[in-house]
């Protein structure tokens, strides 16, 4: 299967406060089903000076966003992908594959800067689009450390090793 290409007008910038409306709208698209809340979660994380997000736009419409979360914990960096989302119609252009790509590369500039040794995530069980998107990307599955979303759905814990 060849991937799609995205769109020439695509771009990439970072989150404003001025955001904070499509993020909302777009996480409970993208989320809402896995239980409530995500588009006020989402959008709490907005300026976070531990969470760097991406908006990818097409021509000046946003239709998608990535949030990479880092911390230190006990002097250990972690980064995780806390959310990666594109708009319903704008879907399967290769617009999700451009945003992970980019969110990937300001991981491993993380890594470089700040020590994270690798990237994790969490993926419904279901959403077999986004487990073979990440499959690509070179995720695979963290043993032993699954759980649940607020509405039961079976949430996967996956890494990929940075630096």
């Amino acid at each position: 299967m060849v991937a799609a290409r995205p769109p020439d007008a695509i771009a990439f910038r970072a989150s404003e406060p001025a955001d904070r409306l499509f993020v909302a709208r777009l996480a409970e698209a993208a989320f809402g089903h896995l239980g409530p809340g995500y588009g006020a979660l989402l959008g709490s994380w907005i300026g976070a000076p531990e969470v760097a997000s991406i908006v990818v736009t097409v021509g000046s419409r946003p239709v998608g966003l990535s949030m990479l979360g880092l911390y230190a914990n006990e002097g250990v960096v972690r980064a995780d992908l806390l959310a990666l989302a594109v708009a319903p119609g704008a879907r399967r252009l290769g617009i999700g594959w451009a945003l992970l790509e980019r969110t990937i590369a300001l991981a491993e500039r993380c890594a470089q800067e700040r020590g994270a040794r690798e990237l994790r995530l969490s993926v419904a069980e279901d959403n077999v689009a986004a487990r073979a998107l990440f499959a690509r990307a070179g995720f695979t599955a963290a043993p032993d450390e699954g759980s649940t979303y607020e509405n039961g759905q079976t949430a996967l814990r996956l890494r990929r090793t940075l630096g």
